[in-house]
C-alpha cells in the first residue's frame, strides 16, 4: 500500500517538477542571452 501510494504521488508530482524545471531553464537562458547580447554591444 505504501509503495503504491508513493508511486502515485511521484506520478502526480513529476509533470509539475518537469514544468518548473523547464520554466526555470527558459528564464535562465533568456537572461543569459540578454546579458550576452548586452556584453557584445
Amino acid at each position: 500500500m505504501t509503495d503504491q501510494f508513493g508511486i502515485e504521488i511521484a506520478e502526480l508530482i513529476m509533470p509539475w517538477i518537469a514544468v518548473l524545471v523547464s520554466l526555470i531553464t527558459a528564464f535562465w537562458l533568456k537572461d543569459f542571452v540578454a546579458n550576452f547580447i548586452t556584453g557584445i554591444k
